[in-house]
């Protein structure tokens, strides 16, 4: 043992002990013991405890003492400089602006690790595998009172773009040795979690909490709710195609039917103060509201083809559905607003061309049976054998299948020359008895009527066949004055 002479051995005395037996290394000590002293313990490389190991050892008070203190003194001025301090609670607080821990298998130059502190530029923290921004891989944390980037934190990865994997979350076990991969953030912005669930929680809510779930066992998909099960939160659910309900994705709403909205598509300018934009929504009762003047609706597979439903406040004040971009493009149904200056209230309906089955009515009931059809040429087909047949007879526009029943029917004629008052005109040819009859016997109808098989082959026209009645009415009303004029003639014979 060795003890200055300016200290008494009893209350300050420094130690250097050498103990073959037990410590086989160095003790610098203030006391006599691991416990009275603040102390510097160098083991032997042949200890079988810690060998070759240094231990530094403060005994100073936890909460008030200072732990150890790096200091600089300049003998010319007799003043200290503190370099560095480390902490009863383990801080570590270096007094210059950079902590350079180098890595020995490398010159200190290319490969190197920093934690910088600027005070003039950043006031923050730069953990920097490099020395620039542009040589190394860092984090880098600035300050709260920074003039650009106030209080932000920001990773930079610094591998290639197309095979780097950017940052990668690994856990490692030291008594296995293995590595578990946690998590990866690669270079083109993909997160991957090896695990099956992330979590992410609002703190401030409470029990509230938003989560992403891919359950490999049940729903191997993804699953994203602001609950924990299908009943206490809303929710997306992106199943995987191998489940029940293959590939489908499901959004779920869990706000009051009667009153709540269900689906709100909204715009915020992060860039302004005016209130966000409603753009679309869905309510509880499957409403769905566009608040702008255009909704369209593309079909990718087709190319330029797209369905539209647009509401022009300014020009239609209606509703118009177009499976083109105009009226001349495309097909389109236009309801016109009640407001509108021509035709209001209306409703149109377009097909485009001229040899198109026009518009068809149909109904469904195990089979799709086609009911009426309106061709582009105007004419109209009721019966789903003549629609079958392809088009209505030639010289007609309506074809009713199975025929009409209906309480009056009004027939027009075009003019006074169709009908059959011309037989009591002077100079009407009015056949004999006796050629009616001769007529009759060989065709087995009146003259001027069309027989059962004209009938059956072409069908009658009403106002023509009411004429011809008619005049056959006529006809023979004639015939019946003559007659009794006649009979009249004979009896006034017959009384002389």
């Amino acid at each position: 043992m060795f003890v200055p002479g300016t200290w008494t051995a009893s209350t300050e005395p420094w130690r250097s002990i050498n103990s073959g037996s037990t410590f086989s290394g160095l003790w610098l000590n203030t006391g006599t013991t691991t416990l009275d002293g603040t102390y510097i313990q160098m083991f032997a490389p042949q200890q079988t405890s810690n060998p070759g190991g240094m231990r530094l050892v403060s005994n100073s008070p936890g909460a008030t003492g200072n732990g150890f203190n790096f200091v600089h003194h300049d003998f010319t001025s007799g003043s200290n400089n503190s370099l560095m301090d480390l902490t009863n609670w383990g801080h570590l607080i270096v007094r210059g602006g950079v902590l350079d821990l180098h890595s020995s298998t490398y010159a200190p130059g290319p490969e190197q690790w920093r934690a910088i502190n600027c005070g003039t530029s950043d006031k923050g923290l730069w953990l920097n595998t490099g020395t620039t921004t542009s040589d190394g891989t860092y984090i880098q944390i600035h300050a709260p009172y920074e003039t650009t980037n106030p209080g932000a934190m920001k990773f930079v990865a610094n591998s290639p773009v197309a095979t780097g994997t950017g940052f990668s979350f690994v856990h490692h076990d030291f008594l296995s040795s293995a590595d578990n991969s946690l998590m990866d953030l690669d270079n083109w912005g993909h997160l991957r979690v090896k695990g099956a669930l992330l979590e992410l929680y609002s703190t401030a809510l409470g029990t509230e909490q938003w989560r992403a779930i891919n359950c490999a066992s049940t729903d191997k998909g993804l699953w994203v709710n602001t609950g924990t099960t299908t009943t206490d939160g809303t929710y997306i659910q992106m199943h995987a195609p191998g489940e029940a309900n293959p590939g489908a994705m499901e959004f779920v709403s869990n706000s009051a039917g009667a009153t709540g909205t269900g689906f709100k598509f909204l715009h915020h300018d992060f860039g302004s103060t005016i209130p966000d934009n409603k753009l679309m929504e869905v309510d509880n009762w499957g409403h769905l509201r566009v608040n702008g003047a255009l909704l369209e609706l593309y079909s990718t597979a087709l190319g330029t083809e797209q369905w539209r439903a647009i509401n022009c406040a300014s020009t239609n004040k209606g509703l118009w559905v177009n499976t083109g971009t105009t009226t001349t493009d495309g097909t389109y149904i236009q309801m016109h607003a009640p407001v509108e200056p021509t035709n209001p209230g209306g409703i149109d309906f377009v097909s485009q061309g001229n040899s198109g089955m026009g518009f068809t009515f149909s109904h469904y009931h195990g089979t799709l049976t086609n009911d009426m059809r309106i061709y582009n040429s105007g004419k109209v087909a009721i019966g789903k054998n003549i629609i079958a047949a392809g088009s209505v007879p030639e010289g007609y526009l309506l074809y009713v299948e199975k025929g009409i029943l209906t309480e009056h029917v009004r027939v027009a004629s075009h003019g006074t020359t169709s009908w059959a008052d011309f037989v009591f005109n002077k100079g009407y040819n009015l056949m004999s008895l006796d050629k009616v009859e001769e007529y009759i016997k060989k065709n087995k109808h009146l003259p001027e009527i069309p027989s059962a098989a004209e009938v059956a082959k072409d069908g009658i026209d009403l106002a023509e066949i009411d004429a011809k009645l008619l005049q056959k009415i006529e006809e023979l009303t004639l015939h019946v004055i003559e007659q009794q004029k006649r009979i009249e003639s004979l009896e006034k014979q017959a009384k002389k």
